[in-house]
Order: C-alpha cells, then sequence, then structure tokens
C-alpha cells in the first residue's frame, strides 16, 4: 500500500509496532511507464467494468504523487527500495528476505 503522506506513515509505523510486530519499509518503485501498464490491466473488481474502471482512474490520477512523495521522504524512509519495473513478486520476495535475514528465522 503506497501512503504517500509522511506523517500517515509515521502515525501508521508507530501503531504497528506498538503492538509488537517487527516492520521493515518496502519501496516498490517502477517506472512511469511499467506503473501504468500495471494500473490499466488490474481488474480490481472481475464482472464489474465500471468498478474497476474508477478504480483505475483514481490509482492513475495518484501516480504523480506516488512520484513526488518517493523524491521527497518515501526513499529516505524506506528500509528498503525495490526497482520492481522488470520483477515479479516473487523476486520482489527474494530481495526483502535477502536484505532482512532475520525475518526467515523460526520464532517459535
Amino acid at each position: 500500500m503506497s501512503i504517500l503522506r509522511r506523517d500517515y506513515a509515521d502515525e501508521i509505523l508507530r501503531g504497528l509496532r506498538a503492538e509488537g510486530p517487527e516492520v521493515r519499509r518496502v519501496l516498490l518503485r517502477p517506472d512511469r511507464a511499467a506503473l501504468a501498464a500495471r494500473i490499466a490491466d488490474h481488474e480490481v473488481a472481475p464482472g464489474h467494468p465500471e468498478v474497476s474502471e474508477d478504480a483505475r482512474a483514481f490509482r492513475s490520477s495518484r501516480a504523480e504523487a506516488f512520484y513526488r512523495a518517493h523524491r521527497e521522504w518515501m526513499a529516505a524512509w524506506a528500509d528498503l527500495a525495490v526497482d520492481d519495473t522488470d520483477l515479479g513478486p516473487s523476486q520482489v520476495a527474494d530481495r526483502a528476505l535477502r536484505r532482512f535475514p532475520e525475518l526467515t528465522r523460526n520464532r517459535s
């Protein structure tokens, strides 16, 4: 989930950490063309094209705000920033787990 306001991001992070889980901030940042293609291809509500189109329009309208927030604070705030333009979900997860190997340890 992209949280575009730093104060909201900090508030959510404080709340999560107060509950005890280990939290890592991973910023995924595709290039603009890849993000536009992902938005265009995303079917939010199968069988309800108007809902999906509304969601795509909203997401598209927020893209520039995402890149602005990335420049202004997100990249420095994140524990790991990944250009996922050409990466699939499992490749992103592999990078995160390599960066944070402690998350793979058995905690029981």
